[in-house]
Order: structure tokens, then sequence, then C-alpha cells
């Protein structure tokens, strides 16, 4: 379901040349599907080892470097359709790869049978004079709908404040609610690896917005007598991040054949001083543009891998 949403997404994004309220209705739609992917395709991994299996850090490294093989693919191909053509070839272009994807995984399902199903009769049962199932239908139509509301008024940063004071609420009733010490432990480790991932990834995506704006605008894109797409350069990371997840995948397994383990808040000193890294690079190259009036090609690409890695 997410990644059919994902898909009917991009051809909605597609149509936003026609009018710009379907930039809005389309961003909806994709951010609903990539949170019913998402977070379902790592639940489902997740079952596939026992909690205690010392793989499953490697499983998730090699989900996230393949994960990347599309992500290599997707903006060189989409980049140039865009280029060439237009925006909505471009994004068409997305549509077919997601649906090109959710056939493979349909086909494939065959090895996820042991996994647990749709709990039939939860999804069956009433509350508030409707069926759980129906309240689902109800969320997908409300969902985007809302959101789109939500852009198109530019009431989306109080609505983020106020999701932000809710989520901070539950939380705050989930720890009052723990049984014992070891648990509010637990719970103080998961919000704090929370605040660092959130952190890692408000930098991450700055490679789609502005990262993107600074290629396009002050790098130097000439390669060979060809601009290269700013789109392009999104499979730098992606490339980056397959090649660690990989190496990764190969150092858990050595880990658990020596008895060794990383420890998770090593993992995450790492991943967050990479990043630094990164944008420490990215700052030579903003300074070198300021000097110059627009920055080198190379230095660019390094940083971007910096950061995937």
């Amino acid at each position: 379901l997410g990644a059919l949403l994902m898909a009917i997404g991009h051809v909605v994004l597609g149509a936003s040349e026609i009018h710009p309220s379907f930039l809005y209705l389309s961003l909806a739609i994709i951010v609903c599907g990539y949170g019913l992917f998402k977070s379902n395709v790592s639940c489902l991994l997740g079952e596939l080892y026992e909690p205690t299996d010392p793989r499953r850090d490697g499983g998730f490294s090699l989900m996230y470097a393949a994960g990347n093989v599309g992500s290599i693919i997707a903006p060189i191909a989409c980049g140039y359709a865009q280029e060439e053509y237009s925006w909505a070839m471009g994004f068409g272009l997305a549509a077919v790869g997601m649906i090109a994807g959710l056939v493979i995984f349909l086909c494939g399902n065959r090895h996820f049978t042991h996994t647990r199903g749709v709990n039939k009769k939860v999804l069956r049962a009433t509350n508030f004079l409707l069926p759980n199932w129906g309240w689902l239908l109800v969320l997908l139509v409300a969902t985007p709908a809302l959101i789109t509301i939500l852009f198109w008024k530019e009431w989306s940063v109080y609505a983020l404040i106020v999701a932000t004071i809710i989520g901070l609420g539950v939380l705050a009733k989930i720890y009052r609610k723990a049984e014992n010490q070891k648990q509010r432990k637990e719970l103080g480790l998961i919000v704090t690896l929370t605040f660092f991932s959130m952190l890692f990834w408000a930098f991450a995506q700055q490679g789609g917005s502005s990262i993107s704006l600074y290629i396009d605008r002050f790098v130097n894109r000439d390669m060979f007598g060809y601009t290269v797409p700013t789109a392009m350069f999104q499979s730098i990371n992606a490339f980056a991040v397959m090649l660690c997840g990989v190496f990764l995948a190969w150092v858990v397994k050595e880990s658990v054949a020596g008895n060794r383990t990383v420890r998770i808040w090593g993992k995450f000193a790492l991943g967050l001083g990479l990043m630094s890294a990164g944008f420490c690079i990215l700052t030579l190259s903003a300074r070198w543009s300021a000097m110059y009036g627009h920055s080198s090609l190379p230095l660019m690409v390094l940083g971007l891998a910096v950061m995937g890695f």
C-alpha cells in the first residue's frame, strides 16, 4: 500500500505543471506512502531474525545498501529525463520504478511465509461506529487532505509544533507507566538515541534541499563538455552508503565470528562524526564559491561521499 501511494504521488507530482495545488497534494500522498512503506519494511526485516540474533545489524546494513542501488540509478535516470524532456517525465519514471519494486516484492512474498500475517480479527473489530479497516480507509483519505491544507495555508510549522508537544506528552505518559527502573532506563536510552537520530537525518536530508540548491547555483557542473544535472549528485551519497553498508555487514559478520561486538553508542558516534566531516568539506566548498564565484566539482563530490559513509 505504501509503495502504491508513493507511485500515485509521483504521478500527481508530474501534474503539478498543470496547477500548483497538485504539488501539495502529491507531497502529502508521498509522505503517507513513505510512512507506510519504510516502517513496515523495517519491521518485516526484523521478523526474519530472532531478537538476540547478532546478525540483525548486518541484515539491516545490507537492506540499507541494497535500497541505495535504486537511489543510485533513480537520480541519474530521472534527472536525465527531467533535463532532456520535462519534469512530468522525470516524476513519471520515478513512479514506474516504484511499481517495478512493488512487483518484485510481491513476487518474492513467498519468502516471508513464516512472519506474522495481518490480524484480521483486529481489523474487523468495531470502534466508534466503524470497523478498524474502515478507520484505516478514512485515515488514508483524510491524512493527505489534511497535510495538503497545512502546506497550502502555510500552517505546517504550527502543525509541527503541536505534533511535537503531543509526541512529548505521549512519551511522558509511557515513561510514567514504566513498571520498574530497568524499563525507565531503556526508555531513556531510546529517547536519547532517537534525539541523535533526528539530528543525523535532519542533516542528511539537506541533500535534497539546501545542498541541491547550492550545487545548482554555485558549483561548476561542467564535465568533459557536459553539464551534469543537479539531481544526479544524489547518486554520490547513495553510492557511498551502499559501499559502506556492504563493508559494515562484513564487519558485523566477522565480529560475530570472533565474539566481538560494537556498542550502539559507537555506531552513532561514528555516523555523526562522518556526517560532521562531510559538512566541514562542504564548508570549504562554500568558502571557495564565496571567493571565486563557484566551487569545484571534485570537492563537492568528496563532501557528499564522506556524508554517505
